[in-house]
């Protein structure tokens, strides 16, 4: 961050540590005046960070991952409608667990 050698931070939340971790970037970068736009945005977990802070209004996502038999843990998460996707108004995350993955 002190020495700007990138202009733009994407944190990955699975990654990173979670919305916790995702946070304390966040607050490191806007310190730095560093924009933020989360990896993996739109995943529920980074889709709640963009609405509930300062990043940017835009999410990196891949529609066409979300039917594969490896990306059917989650039930119900989010769609896309004319390019917007947005957190679901359920309690947590608003997914449920497809228990036959597990």
């Amino acid at each position: 961050a002190r020495t700007g050698a990138l202009g733009l931070w994407q944190p990955d939340l699975t990654w990173c540590g979670g919305l916790t971790a995702g946070l304390r970037i966040l607050d490191l970068a806007r310190a730095h005046r560093i924009p933020v736009c989360p990896h993996r945005g739109g995943e529920i977990w980074s889709l709640h960070l963009i609405a509930a802070t300062d990043c940017m209004d835009l999410a990196e996502t891949h529609p066409a991952r979300w039917d594969t038999p490896e990306n059917l843990l989650w039930m119900d998460e989010p769609r896309m409608h004319d390019g917007v996707i947005s957190p679901l108004d359920r309690p947590g995350f608003g997914v449920r667990l497809n228990e036959e993955m597990v």
